[in-house]
Order: C-alpha cells, then structure tokens, then sequence
C-alpha cells in the first residue's frame, strides 16, 4: 500500500544516484569521484612545486589523491584525480592562475611587449648551458619557470615567458638581463663601424698687405 511506502527512508539529494545525461546514460558515482585534467608541460612544473609541495597542499585540503602522468620530455601530460574532484580541480585551477599560467578555457595573461628577444639572440639571453637563466632563478628563490616560445610562424620575436614565484621580480631582472644585451650589441655595432674620415683643413692664405691710402 501507498502508507507503507511512505515510511520508507529517503536519501538526501546529494546521495541520491545522480540523474541521467541529457545524452541519456546514467552517471555513475565512480566517474564523479574520478577526473583526469590535461596540462601542459609548464603548467605541471608550477603546479608540482618545489619537491611537489603544491600538490601535497591540495591534497590535504581536498582528501584527495592526485597523481602525475609526464615524462618530463613531452609537451603535456595527465593529472589524474581521485576523490572530492570539484575541491581538487578548484585548488588546481586556481594555482596555475596565480602563477601565470591558468588553463586554456581561462581568461589569459595580457602578453608583456617587452619581454621579447630576436631569434639570433636567443642564446645570448640563455647563456651557456642556460645560464643566466640558472641566475635569475636562484635569485628570485620559489619555484619558478622562464622560458623562450618561438613565434608561431617561425618569423619575428620569440616571446619570454615567466610563470611560478616570485614573477615581478624575475620580470625586473630579465629586463636587466635584455638591457645589457642591446647595450652590449650597441657598443659592438660601434666598434666595428669605421671612424668617420678627418675633416679637410684648408691651408690659411695670407693676406695682400693694404696700399697706404
């Protein structure tokens, strides 16, 4: 009878199986519990911090697991998360967006103009073995990334991109380091144009003494 059925327990909305797709199939609880998030390469060193203390962070806060599938070599790898997927994914999302580097569906940083090198001077700016790069990071100290993207149609500036710690001050000394290259290349232009000739003196004519008026 209908009375029986009343005295039935009901589950809350939030435990209750979840609705079906407008696609039609039923989602199971399992695939809400587990996502697998594609970042780029750059965007899984930020997110991995200094010996993976971000991803530590965003475990303990979320109970979650997080795991990184990348080879360190390719240009984008897997992270894969079990667990409370929406807290997780938040944390995730909102890291790489302070550092610099937030997801392609996000709204992205505006490009810095200065930050740019000629393609023949791109290894000036990196030093030997990278350097000046080395440099600059330990400097700023955190975990941080700078690196050289060559233009799309490989033509024109390659653009230097900074993201991670400490971005302002590594911005500052990258300028510094652009600077001293061009004063560096002005200074050598300089040399190597030949001096200008000497000016023609012309020897004086004396002068006709005056007739006695």
């Amino acid at each position: 009878p209908d009375w029986v059925k009343d005295l039935e327990p009901r589950l809350p909305p939030a435990l209750a199986t979840p609705p079906p797709t407008q696609d039609g199939p039923m989602v199971s609880r399992d695939s809400l519990r587990r996502k697998t998030m594609r970042l780029k390469s750059v965007q899984i060193r930020v997110l991995l911090g200094r010996g993976g203390e971000n991803i530590k962070q965003i475990c303990e806060r979320t109970n979650a697991e997080i795991k990184v599938d990348h080879d360190r070599i390719s240009d984008e790898g897997d992270i894969n998360i079990t667990g409370d997927v929406v807290r997780a994914e938040a944390l995730i999302r909102e890291i790489l967006a302070q550092k610099g580097c937030p997801m392609d569906d996000e709204q992205q940083p505006v490009e810095d103009e200065l930050l740019q090198v000629p393609g023949d001077m791109v290894g000036l700016f990196i030093g030997r073995g990278g350097e000046h790069i080395k440099a600059i990071r330990d400097a700023c100290g955190g975990s941080l990334y700078i690196g050289v993207n060559p233009p799309p149609t490989g033509e024109g500036l390659h653009k230097i991109q900074i993201v991670g710690d400490q971005r302002e001050k590594a911005r500052e000394m990258v300028l510094l380091r652009l600077k001293e290259m061009w004063e560096a290349e002005a200074k050598k232009e300089a040399e190597a144009r030949p001096p200008p000739p000497a000016p023609l003196v012309r020897p004086a004519v004396p002068m006709a003494p005056m007739a006695p008026m």
